[in-house]
């Protein structure tokens, strides 16, 4: 009977044994352990910086590319502008010279209308001169190589409004020395600059005889304007 039950009694359970952690197993570490991964663990912050500091300099590099388009195109619209005014300048110009060269009518009521004809085109020269010398101050700021040519529209201002102290001011940085030393586009700008100040000076009472020795060197020894300032000076001869 003792036997019976022994062999009837149910088996005792055995302890659980703990599950093996694969993921923790140090000879499985060991073995799949990544260098570049151990690498980003222990230096992922100054990792994090160089990235950052990556995609900074990409940010600025076009940023500033951007600025500096916007600017050359601003620089561009004040070139043009200041093209624009000098051309209309002339106009007025020449709309108040006209004017003023055709005696007054005898009758009192066309008389009234001309002389309104003429205060009008006055008014207007002077408006259109003022947008000149604002778009010319506007231009000597402009990026390059516009920047250059804000010297050649303020000669050829100076000559419209007949700026007489403009225009000696002008010549006298316009030295054969200084222009000759200058390279390139530099180069140019100062040599056509020279030569719309010499034939501004002659037309000058006091300014002929400078005009014409800027010419005589601008003939000599210009690269861009010689042929250009021989001619002046014939003319000059033969006139």
């Amino acid at each position: 009977m003792e036997n019976q039950n022994t062999v009837n009694s149910p088996a005792k359970p055995q302890p659980l044994q703990p599950e093996h952690d694969i993921f923790t197993d140090p000879a499985l570490l060991q073995e799949t352990r990544d260098p570049i991964a151990d690498f980003l663990k222990k230096q992922w912050r100054p990792a994090l910086i160089v990235v950052v500091l990556a995609f900074a300099a990409i940010y600025i590099r076009d940023t500033l590319r951007a600025s500096h388009q916007v600017g050359l195109e601003a620089s561009a619209n004040s070139f043009f502008k200041a093209q624009e005014a000098l051309e209309d300048f002339r106009k007025a110009k020449k709309t108040l010279a006209e004017l003023e060269s055709k005696p007054l009518s005898k009758e009192k009521e066309k008389q009234l209308e001309e002389e309104k004809l003429r205060s009008d085109a006055s008014a207007d020269l002077a408006l259109r001169g003022d947008r000149l010398k604002q778009s010319t101050l506007v231009l000597s700021d402009a990026l390059e190589p516009y920047k250059k040519l804000s010297a050649l529209i303020n000669t050829l201002a100076a000559k419209e409004r007949g700026d007489v102290a403009a225009l000696k001011s002008l010549a006298s940085q316009y030295s054969i020395e200084s222009i000759t030393t200058a390279k390139g586009a530099d180069r140019m700008v100062a040599e056509l600059s020279a030569l719309a100040v010499a034939r501004a000076l002659l037309d000058l009472p006091d300014g002929e005889r400078q005009g014409i020795d800027i010419l005589k060197a601008l003939a000599e020894q210009g690269e861009t304007v010689s042929i250009s300032a021989a001619l002046s000076l014939k003319a000059r001869e033969l006139g």
